[in-house]
């Protein structure tokens, strides 16, 4: 046992120099610039060597909770439910690669949409409304860019309470990057 904790000590010790090289970057003969941990012979001298300041760190945004359930204000009136409040589109913990910065969410209900009475759809992205109340069941929501979002779905009746909702969903947006 003691010889496996100092082999693993050991090869700490070896390895640490190994992740903590020296960055170079250089541009070649068609200006496109390199960055690398051995620059080549002969951009050697127009190398400039890095100082990268620590690691770089990241605070992921809180996903918010679901919103309370509806609160029914007259407890004779009967209330009008949805079987079935599905989203669609994104699919859970799905990647968006889209250079355009949309992400597409389509929901499904069983009844469809009471829209003789007055219900309407609220889309929500990052427990914040984006765009107004509809009466689509498929919205392209704009400006979500690279990051873990939420998205929501809240079915509201004629009044603005709530009767439905989709469950809370993650999503990854992380559009291509572009190679200079």
């Amino acid at each position: 046992m003691i010889k496996r904790i100092f082999s693993l000590f050991i090869f700490g010790l070896i390895s640490f120099p190994v992740m903590a090289g020296d960055i170079y970057r250089y541009v070649d003969e068609d200006g496109r610039v390199h960055y690398t941990d051995e620059p080549p012979p002969q951009y050697g001298s127009q190398a400039e060597q890095l100082d990268l300041g620590g690691v770089q760190t990241y605070d992921a945004a809180r996903v918010p909770q679901t919103p309370e359930p509806p609160t029914r204000s007259d407890s004779s009136a009967a209330p009008l439910r949805y079987e079935v409040v599905e989203m669609l589109r994104p699919r859970p913990e799905e990647t968006i690669r889209d250079p355009s910065h949309t992400l597409t969410v389509s929901v499904r209900l069983t009844p469809p949409l009471r829209t003789k009475l007055g219900h309407s759809l609220q889309y929500f992205v990052d427990g914040k409304p984006s765009g107004g109340p509809t009466t689509s069941t498929s919205r392209t929501l704009t400006e979500v860019f690279r990051g873990t979002h939420s998205v929501q779905v809240v079915v509201l009746d004629k009044s603005g309470r709530q009767v439905g909702q989709t469950e809370t969903r993650s999503v990854f947006m992380k559009p291509p990057s572009v190679n200079r």
